[in-house]
């Protein structure tokens, strides 16, 4: 189904495409669209949250959360896992349908509007060295997927007509590698291997 269709009569997976963001961080669905609740709710989320990321800003995010957090470089690094490949990527949609998209989700269109604001605002706070250190660290995320990631594997879901591209890990990893490039069910597993260990 094409998302202009389900737009027009929307019923499968509703209640999951609803404004799932701010259902999420505790806004009752009966406030979705009462505009003055919408504004104290991001409010209350600006006061409980330092910093919000987002996802196409990924790396900017992950450098401000590293200076919030007094962590190192490092701490911050990461290999994609799942990427969706180029041929699967929707097409560009029309101005018209991203209205309806921004109607339907007009809660969670503030939200992002206003920490997306925020994040430009922390990143201009954070001072000349920003594009710097973003360059440090993409290098570095360079090195580290040149040092791991061995080939890549495509993983197709015909009935959603999706295909993501999956990196391996070299041969003779380190285990830093390894545990890079592992999936969160894998990472979880470890964790908790080990903290019954110490327990």
């Amino acid at each position: 189904m094409q998302i202009s269709d389900w737009l027009t009569a929307p019923k499968y997976g509703a209640r999951f495409l609803d404004n799932n963001q701010m259902l999420d961080l505790g806004l009752r669905t009966t406030k979705f669209r009462n505009s003055s609740a919408v504004a104290k709710h991001i409010k209350k989320l600006s006061r409980e949250f330092d910093l919000m990321l987002i996802t196409e800003y990924f790396d900017e995010s992950l450098l401000l959360l590293r200076k919030l957090m007094c962590w190192s470089f490092d701490d911050i690094l990461y290999l994609k896992q799942n990427v969706r490949a180029d041929e699967s990527r929707s097409q560009s949609l029309s101005e018209p349908l991203k209205d309806r998209i921004r109607k339907w989700n007009v809660a969670d269109t503030r939200l992002y509007e206003y920490f997306n604001q925020t994040l430009w605002k922390k990143i201009a706070a954070y001072g000349p060295s920003f594009r710097r250190d973003l360059q440090y660290f993409k290098d570095k995320e360079t090195y580290l997927h040149n040092l791991c990631v061995g080939n890549a594997t495509s993983i197709t879901n015909t009935r959603r007509n999706l295909t993501k591209t999956r990196y391996n890990v070299v041969e003779n990893a380190t285990d830093h590698c390894t545990l890079m490039i592992n999936n969160e069910k894998n990472v979880f597993k470890r964790l908790w291997v080990k903290q019954e260990s110490v327990a």
